[in-house]
């Protein structure tokens, strides 16, 4: 599995209920096992972190486009992002 952490920084206020439609509109574009989850949390009410889980690097590179185009779209800056292979997770253990 592929992990990715990342801190955005919105225009306006955050709108749960958009976001969710949002998060909704990613699971339907995926339609896949490649993006396994994804975490949104409120930070402030600009600023929100998430957490991506994808099946591998591959999965998340082949994806990496269409995130980018609709981030563009909503007025999104990113603050900052890590990624990496994950090497321990505790629900398999």
């Amino acid at each position: 599995m592929y992990m990715v952490t990342t801190t955005w920084r919105h225009d306006k206020p955050i709108e749960e209920e958009n976001m969710r439609k949002q998060l909704s509109m990613l699971k339907d574009r995926t339609g896949s096992h490649d993006v396994i989850d994804v975490i949104w949390f409120e930070i402030d009410e600009v600023t929100h972190g998430s957490a991506l889980i994808c099946s591998s690097k591959e999965a998340y590179d082949k994806d990496l486009k269409a995130r980018n185009s609709s981030r563009d779209d909503r007025g999104l800056k990113m603050l900052r992002e890590e990624t990496g292979e994950n090497f321990a997770v505790m629900s398999g253990l």
